[in-house]
């Protein structure tokens, strides 16, 4: 999914001329921590929403307010995955999108965000996961999609962390069945290590476990 598909469809950019009680009004009934300034459809950069706080006077407009901008953007034809890293390194719950010129096409926000990777990753699909361990140079996952269809089942999504100092990375994978017992049994014939497994009818049992043990508590 392509950045571009997620914007927000509000306009609240903010021009050099504005004047910074009105923009600093509109940022707070915004709830955003930033907003984007663009002048003549090109993107300035992103006004924090702390400094327009700390301003002593601000009857000004923002371009007499000396405030420097953050440089945090997005092109438009980038990945969805590529907008979370710069969320979390800028700390900002908005983040504008440009074209290869620099014009500002809109922003995305963090909720908007959410709700894509959510949609992307197939989330409320009903489905258990499954994490495993194993090397770098080990990661085939095309075999591993045979050994889980071998078991009756299929992947819905997949995606991969790299362990810190360490040749050894993990794969989370959703699989399209309530119990993993299957496939986990059929991972492990071919050795791969696996780490975890949430599931719904494991979740139920223990659930259940742990009801029945109340109850013989109670009645003794």
């Amino acid at each position: 999914m392509k950045i571009a598909q997620a914007i927000v469809k509000q306009d609240l950019r903010v021009a050099p001329q504005d004047g910074a009680g009105l923009v600093l009004e509109k940022m707070e009934q915004a709830g955003y921590n930033a907003l984007p300034v663009v002048e003549e459809g090109i993107y300035q950069g992103l006004l924090p929403i702390e400094k327009m706080r700390a301003l002593k006077d601000r009857t000004q407009v923002l371009s007499d307010t000396g405030i420097s901008l953050l440089q945090a953007y997005i092109y438009e034809d980038q990945h969805l995955f590529d907008a979370l890293p710069l969320f979390v390194s800028h700390g900002i719950n908005v983040l504008p999108v440009i074209s290869g010129e620099h014009y500002y096409v809109g922003m995305l926000d963090a909720a908007g965000l959410i709700e894509a990777v959510n949609e992307m990753l197939d989330c409320e699909r009903p489905g258990s996961m499954l994490v495993l361990e194993l090397g770098q140079r080990d990661n085939a996952l095309s075999h591993i999609a045979h050994i889980v269809e071998s078991a009756n089942a299929q992947i819905l999504s997949s995606f991969t962390r790299y362990l810190p100092d360490s040749d050894r990375m993990e794969i989370t994978l959703k699989i399209n069945t309530a119990t993993l017992s299957d496939v986990v049994a059929s991972l492990l014939r071919y050795d791969y290590q696996v780490k975890t497994t949430y599931s719904l009818e494991m979740d139920r049992e223990d659930i259940n476990a742990r009801f029945e043990h109340l109850m013989n508590y109670i009645n003794m």
